[in-house]
């Protein structure tokens, strides 16, 4: 479904937790990547499965991903990886091999990674990229979204997705329906569980330039 909506939420929200985390174990390290919009807890049982099997597992909370939604639909995507990318830093000193693994939006932030950290990413794994917004559950109207992109429209349209949103477990899935059904722009109440209710366009823009910003071409420093 595809919302329009002039306002702004021009609070300073605080109420939103910050869901990243840590789980110490070896000298390995899985540094997983949340989904844009999403939460850290979105890795959380992947995140176990790695830690009983031994490795130490990092997941941050992207930028302005506990801000409100007026404050993240104007984040960049430069933003969003110089965050990640602090956390890989910090983890890189200390651990001899870094293995990352990236959801959605947040698969590409790895890519950048692997492709900025070919000597300390030791293995990358992509969940379900987002290359393209081409899904079932897409609204038919997407082949517009290159045009807003070009104006200040993409701020004032938002995205809000519909059943099954993309997962398979039941009890969870019914929970984000109660969540999602009922929520406004400005509901943060289950957005440290369940992500943001909405994706603004502008977010989808900047996953867009991500990828054809030729950050993936050339070298990095």
């Amino acid at each position: 479904m595809i919302i329009f909506s002039t306002e702004e939420d021009r609070r300073l929200i605080t109420s939103i937790p910050n869901t990243g985390f840590f789980l110490p174990g070896d000298k390995n390290l899985c540094l997983l990547i949340h989904g844009l919009t999403g939460t850290a807890k979105e890795m959380g049982s992947i995140a176990q499965n790695l830690n009983k099997n031994g490795f130490s597992v990092a997941c941050p909370l992207m930028a302005n991903h506990d801000k409100s939604i007026s404050c993240l639909k104007r984040t960049t995507w430069e933003e969003l990886y110089n965050s990640v990318r602090k956390e890989f830093t910090k983890y890189a000193r200390d651990y001899e091999n870094i293995f990352v693994a990236g959801l959605s939006f947040g698969a590409l932030i790895g890519i950048l990674l692997a492709h900025e950290f070919p000597h300390k990413v030791k293995a990358l794994n992509c969940f379900s990229p987002t290359l393209f917004f081409d899904g079932w559950a897409n609204p038919k109207l997407r082949f517009l979204l290159p045009l807003v992109y070009k104006t200040p429209l993409q701020y004032y349209f938002y995205l809000k997705e519909g059943y099954p949103y993309g997962i398979k477990n039941q009890r969870l899935r019914s929970r984000i329906e109660s969540f999602y059904k009922k929520s406004d722009l400005f509901d943060y109440t289950k957005v440290h569980l369940y992500g943001y209710p909405v994706i603004p366009v502008s977010s989808m823009h900047q996953n867009y330039l991500e990828q054809y910003s030729g950050a993936y071409s050339g070298s990095r420093n």
